[in-house]
């Protein structure tokens, strides 16, 4: 189904890199909040800079993994890792 989509197979999983799957941030204010817009966006400044963002992926049906490029770098540079242990 999903076949035509470019990506490679790592660890017996299809990994397709994508530029828009970006990272979110960990916490935020929600915008049904009863505070003003300045709060809002002061407050979540905060939160970016105090929790940092996590990253975020998608399965699709057949098992394929849509990822951001810093995670699929950091994949590909686990997977390196543990090959290298595994040689040891």
């Amino acid at each position: 189904m999903y076949k035509s989509i470019p990506g490679e197979m790592i660890g017996g999983v299809r990994v397709v890199e994508s530029p828009l799957v970006m990272p979110v941030p960990k916490l935020s204010i929600s915008n049904l909040c009863p505070c003003s817009d300045h709060v809002r966006n002061d407050m979540n400044a905060y939160l970016l800079k105090m929790f940092g963002k996590r990253e975020v992926s998608y399965r699709l049906p057949d098992g394929t993994m849509i990822v951001s490029p810093g995670m699929l770098a950091r994949i590909k540079q686990s997977v390196g890792r543990q090959a290298l242990f595994a040689q040891a």
